[in-house]
């Protein structure tokens, strides 16, 4: 025993490894990590059942609760729903502004509102379902509202005053900033059969017929450019439409300029966009439903290059196309897919690498989908190799299974395994340690939980270096004495070697943790000292 504690030490003492933790759970509802334009990174969920807007700290200590105005709601038509929080964006006062949404029972009908921490109501807005704050550089910011729930209203409003500046009953509007152009705000009137684009003040700029069949029924926009695609003067729309026969949706893509000039037909589309990633050449890029292949829903992606409009390749699976932090761009297949691996290819969609996504071993593999929803280099652990975050469920009795989540480096290790976790995502906030949020839907009771996971890369030390922080003993059987030669020790948490907190204190100088309560084995201590230096340790817990 004594030995192989010894040959563990020695070999953690040589190694750097990245450690994925649990940092915190909350069973109360869906939370939001954030960045505060005054009080920086916080953490908020909605208590629904008393409108409670609660936030809590970097350490997941309560910060405040907000008590949200509202009549009383429906949960079974939507509840409420948190759009936006902010302290500088709605106006430049210091209070948290929140944007929310509910169904009033009263009015039996949806409304919005924004409101302050204090409770004063700044605007609320009749028959909207939702409202967001639309953010585009080098235009003002506005607030716009949509109501896609019975009638197709848009609302924008300006965010200087909060004043009406116009509703819009075509259809959900649309805002963007054309290449030539600048601001505009579109809209698909299915019941004219075209787009509609307006100016800043909103009047009238342009009518754009979508041609379709008769019979036909649109699918959404994806694509309004006027260099983008090429260099002419004339803009080019990218849409869909569908024709149903019984249960099978037959989609058809459309790329046509101002004019009605076909720049682009693509069967089965439902989805066409323009992929833009800084650094890189542009790329259009088209979503195919094939509809069902062996009772799955089945999608496909065709890639085709810009300004040729000529297909470069189609991927018999979903693709997503990234730029990865040091090889450059690449394509990899996502969503749903019927094999155990992940494929990523090329910026010539020739294959490069192959990685397979290990399930339990006692699971049958031709009886679960595999969703990639993450690739990266550097962004989970910063060694060179590939990182993968993957969701992985049974086809079987589908809407009542428990989803699992992992995370494994392109050699297969596995750097976590989050079970019952529906969505495992990167979090990135400017400035701020990226974290792994994920979130578990209960459908029984319409309640989410979610757990916030920390990316450290553990630098162990060796053991005969002179330390500026000395814990002893090492092993230890009851307590751990910490020596801080330098700043005092503020903070000191402690995982085991699953990646699971097993302790953390808290105070003005840690000298002496107790570990009587620790189980035998080997463990993770992280420090954390008043000016913020943070060391990391291995130390051993016996009971002889």
């Amino acid at each position: 025993m004594k030995t192989t504690l010894q040959f563990l030490l020695l070999f953690f003492s040589c190694c750097s490894f990245a450690q994925i933790t649990l940092e915190h759970t909350y069973n109360e509802g869906l939370v939001n990590r954030v960045k505060l334009e005054y009080s920086g990174e916080k953490y908020y969920f909605l208590k629904s059942a008393t409108n409670e807007l609660v936030f809590n700290n970097v350490d997941h200590t309560l910060w405040k609760t907000i008590l949200l105005p509202a009549p009383p709601s429906n949960p079974l038509a939507g509840g409420f729903r948190i759009y936006d929080v902010s302290e500088a964006r709605i106006n430049s006062d210091t209070k948290i502004e929140i944007l929310y949404s509910y169904y009033n029972n009263m009015s039996n009908r949806y409304e919005s509102r924004i409101s302050q921490e204090d409770g004063t109501i700044l605007l609320t807005i009749p028959d909207a379902s939702s409202v967001y704050l639309d953010e585009i550089p080098g235009l003002p910011d506005k607030l716009i509202t949509e109501n896609i729930i019975s009638n197709p209203i848009s609302k924008v409003y300006s965010l200087s005053d909060l004043t009406l500046e116009n509703t819009y009953t075509e259809g959900t509007i649309k805002r963007i900033k054309l290449e030539n152009s600048g601001e505009k705000y579109y809209v698909l009137d299915k019941t004219n059969q075209n787009t509609k684009i307006y100016n800043p003040n909103h009047s009238l700029w342009k009518t754009i017929a979508l041609p379709k069949p008769s019979n036909a029924k649109y699918g959404d926009i994806g694509i309004i450019s006027e260099n983008q695609i090429n260099t002419d003067d004339l803009m080019e729309i990218g849409y869909s439409y569908f024709t149903l026969e019984g249960s099978t949706y037959n989609y058809v893509g459309k790329l046509i300029n101002e004019n009605n000039e076909e720049l682009l037909t693509i069967p089965k589309a439902k989805i066409v966009s323009i992929n833009s990633i800084e650094g890189l050449e542009n790329k259009l890029m088209a979503t195919l439903d094939n509809n069902y292949i062996d009772n799955q829903i089945s999608f496909s992606t065709n890639v085709y290059g810009i300004p040729s409009l000529t297909l470069e390749n189609e991927y018999q699976s979903e693709v997503t196309r990234i730029k990865l932090e040091n090889s450059g761009e690449k394509y990899y297949t996502s969503n749903r897919q019927l094999t155990n691996q992940a494929k990523i290819y090329n910026s010539n969609h020739t294959l490069w690498k192959t990685i397979n996504l290990p399930i339990p071993s006692d699971s049958d593999i031709n009886n679960f989908l595999f969703t990639v929803n993450h690739i990266s280099e550097t962004k989970i652990d910063p060694d060179k190799l590939l990182e993968v975050t993957y969701i992985y469920y049974p086809i079987v009795i589908l809407s009542f299974q428990t989803y699992d989540c992992r995370v494994i480096n392109e050699n297969g290790k596995i750097l976590i395994t989050a079970n019952g976790i529906d969505r495992l995502l990167l979090n990135e906030l400017s400035d701020l340690k990226n974290k792994l949020m994920g979130y578990t839907y209960n459908p029984f009771n319409n309640s989410y939980s979610s757990k916030v996971y920390s990316l450290e890369n553990l630098k162990t030390y060796d053991f005969n270096e002179k330390q500026k922080v000395i814990i002893a003993p090492n092993p230890a059987k009851s307590f751990l004495n910490i020596n801080s030669l330098s700043s005092p020790i503020k903070e000191v948490t402690i995982y085991n070697l699953s990646g699971a907190l097993v302790k953390r204190e808290t105070a003005q100088n840690s000298t002496k943790i107790n570990i009587e309560k620790l189980p035998i084995g080997i463990y993770i201590v992280n420090l954390t000292s008043f000016n913020n230096q943070k060391s990391t340790h291995k130390i051993t817990v016996l009971r002889q």
